[in-house]
């Protein structure tokens, strides 16, 4: 079992590699620039679902740690996403650097390929948070029915300027802030506001 998840873990890394290539615009604006915005907004719908569904399959207990975390503790992981967006950032600047020289690119690519993944996982708790609290206010609170809202969300945002890169860019910064709380120390949310004795100071 161990040994599946690690497989379907590597698939999803290498998989989710695209998305942040196109979110973050890197050596392949041309390119994207051929692709029709229907297009665009299918493969980010697809990707988001992809990686929402695979990490709430697969590892189902940090996935709803992290979604806890967003959504009771935003303020909290906000902050902490921006400090961890910029050391993901200086992890794929640093591996770039690396690539100049054939030695160096033996472990600068590799370096790019995981901070890239990791972007586009952590990011992806954002919008599956957002879609889940919109879903809570029309339909259920569900988390399935909040992966295909962010998702649907993250499609939407593809084709308005300027604001739509702004409203991704918070959306991911929230879940890599809270992604980051759980995986890197004990500063997620373990349970819900209404199984605590004392209510948290924010809640989205």
């Amino acid at each position: 079992m161990a040994n599946t998840k690690v497989l379907f873990l590597s698939s999803l890394l290498v998989l989710s590699i695209p998305g942040v290539v196109t979110a973050a615009d890197v050596g392949a604006g041309s390119f994207l620039d051929t692709l029709p915005l229907s297009l665009l907004m299918v493969l980010e719908f697809a990707l988001t679902a992809f990686v929402g569904i695979s990490l709430f399959v697969l590892f189902p207990d940090w996935s709803h740690q992290a979604a806890r975390t967003a959504r009771y503790s935003p303020v909290f992981s906000l902050v902490f996403g921006v400090l961890a967006i910029i050391g993901i950032w200086m992890l794929q600047f640093i591996g770039g650097l690396l690539t100049v020289t054939i030695i160096g690119a033996i472990v600068g690519l590799p370096l790019i390929v995981i901070a890239i993944a990791v972007e586009v996982i952590w990011t992806t708790v954002g919008f599956v948070v957002v879609g889940t609290v919109i879903a809570n206010r029309l339909i259920a609170d569900n988390v399935w029915i909040g992966i295909f809202a962010g998702s649907l969300l993250s499609a939407l945002i593809v084709p308005i300027p300027y604001l739509g890169t702004a409203i991704g860019l918070a959306i991911g910064v929230l879940g890599i802030g809270a992604a980051a709380r759980v995986t890197l120390g004990p500063g997620g949310v373990s349970s819900r506001p209404s199984e605590r004795s004392v209510p948290p100071a924010h809640r989205t």
